[in-house]
């Protein structure tokens, strides 16, 4: 890779690297192996892999090499087939409209930074199967119909499409936010001092448990997961939102592209516009909003999450802590950080309560050791607490493990998002008692999970699949109202763009 390719535009006066410090860093490249690099290249390959895969397997396939895409050594098949053009990318620019949308005298660093991580790869042989040839043709064919994976996942160019080039911006924010300890050891000395980027720390001050007046009749919980693309969808389903007229509003995380700050330098101001600004225009009132932290969020280094999301007045509840919890009706309800102790070199996808103090657990242990059970407890999170494999199996994540540990046992409900669809999962499911749900299908667009259509409704007796329109391959976004009544009973509906009814429905009955 040239390192030509770092210096696409001139750094300001006094901030240049000099062809010797290029060439300081090739050498210290050389043989390198970071500690990171094992965990993030075997996920990236896999990634890479299930998209040459797709490829591979499109009518007529989309696929120059004379052999079929070779299953990489240690292939995890839980990894994220969105994370699929990020070894591709790498080993490109840096698009031009994204250089052009950050601002000139940061334009050399991030650039540099990219070219850097794409170095490590290529020096360590973990290199992309897909020819340059083959994706512009992935590209051709995703404009005109777009391709569904077997997840749901949507290959398109459009906003929030898993080509659209803005997706740059995460990995990016990704790469100087939580790998600068790695890129600094590279770079000159002199660089360390004006690296602006630092993540924020994780705040371990929850507000008191809030009680919910025991004498209202009944509380109502809106739920939306993945949310936070400002796009008009976005908008249309919290106009849908407040027509359940909710008591409260729950964000389960995922503002795009990296959950940025005002002050960032990628993308900046995700938070004020793809949240709160949204928010506000609903005329949601101050206080009724909780909002959880997420892998999207993290690649921001949770700046944008903090500092902006948690000290604005929506959210005051929160007390600038990204964990929480309500109690009403005998139900203790915790909104739980799945997020920012979530593996690192897994880029955070694999969700994780364990911070290095257990202040979260601790926490957890008590605030249900009473009046709470685990089986009077509604957990929510970001990540998933279950996973569906390819073959339709359903199997429990490490975060279930975690959960369970903390609470003494398994929750009597629980939803998250991060998985871009609406499925409702029965205890069966997971061997358990808990009613899981996943709705991260607020704003994204996604299509019909065909892994799902092979799983028995006595696990899965619904998933998102009614089609955005009759020609198109999309799926309707969607979110969940959870309505809990004075004498205990829960009653849930999950709803869909467009339709003010319910299309699934539970309750009420007593838990």
């Amino acid at each position: 890779m040239p390192p030509a390719q770092a210096l696409l535009q001139p750094p300001p006066a006094g901030l240049r690297l000099s062809a010797n410090e290029v060439s300081a860093i090739k050498q210290k490249l050389q043989g390198v192996t970071p500690a990171w690099f094992a965990r993030l290249s075997q996920l990236l390959q896999s990634a890479d892999y299930q998209l040459a895969q797709l490829m591979y397997k499109q009518s007529p396939p989309i696929w120059t090499p004379p052999t079929p895409p070779q299953q990489p050594p240690n292939y995890d098949a839980n990894a994220p087939i969105e994370l699929g053009p990020v070894l591709y990318s790498l080993e490109n620019p840096l698009p031009g409209r994204i250089l052009a949308d950050i601002p000139a005298e940061w334009r050399w660093l991030v650039s540099t930074a990219w070219w850097m991580i794409g170095e490590v790869f290529e020096t360590n042989n973990i290199t992309t199967q897909i020819q340059a040839t083959d994706f512009k043709q992935l590209c051709v064919v995703v404009e005109t119909k777009g391709i569904i994976a077997d997840d749901g996942t949507c290959y398109g160019l459009q906003p929030y499409e898993q080509l659209d080039e803005k997706w740059s911006f995460a990995a990016a924010n990704f790469a100087v936010y939580w790998l600068s300890d790695y890129l600094l050891a590279y770079l000159p000395a002199w660089v360390a001092a004006i690296w602006p980027w630092k993540p924020t720390a994780f705040n371990t001050n929850p507000s008191a448990v809030i009680q919910i007046p025991g004498t209202r009749p009944q509380v109502k919980i809106a739920l939306v997961g993945d949310w936070g693309t400002g796009e008009p969808v976005a908008a249309q389903i919290l106009t849908e939102i407040k027509a359940t007229t909710p008591d409260f509003i729950v964000h389960l995380g995922d503002v795009y592209y990296a959950g940025t700050s005002d002050l960032d330098i990628l993308d900046p101001g995700e938070e004020t516009h793809h949240l709160i600004s949204m928010l506000r225009a609903a005329g949601v009132p101050n206080g009724t909003c909780f909002t959880l932290n997420s892998n999207h969020e993290m690649y921001g280094g949770a700046r944008g999450y903090y500092k902006v999301a948690l000290r604005d007045p929506l959210f005051q509840q929160q007390n600038g802590c990204s964990y929480f919890a309500l109690q009403y009706a005998q139900w203790t309800i915790l909104g739980l950080d799945s997020a920012y102790f979530a593996d690192l070199k897994g880029m955070f996808m694999n969700g994780s309560i364990q911070d290095p103090g257990s202040a979260q657990i601790n926490w957890i242990k008590s605030v249900v050791k009473s009046p709470a059970s685990p089986q009077k407890t509604i957990v929510l999170s970001h990540h998933n607490g279950l996973q569906v494999s390819d073959d339709g199996s359903i199997t429990q994540t490490n975060l279930w493990t975690q959960v369970k540990d903390a609470l003494g046992g398994s929750p009597g409900y629980w939803y998250w998002g991060h998985v871009h669809n609406g499925i409702v999962y029965t205890p069966q499911a997971s061997g358990t008692n808990t009613q899981a749900r996943c709705v991260g299908h607020g704003a994204l667009p996604f299509g019909n999970a065909r892994e799902l259509v092979s799983v028995p409704k006595t696990s899965v007796p619904y998933y998102a699949h009614t089609p955005l329109s009759p020609t198109s391959n999309l799926v309707l976004n969607g979110f969940a109202v959870l309505t809990i009544n004075q004498d205990g009973t829960v009653q849930e509906n999950l709803y869909e763009l467009g339709n003010p009814k319910p299309v699934w429905s539970t309750g009420p009955s007593l838990t």
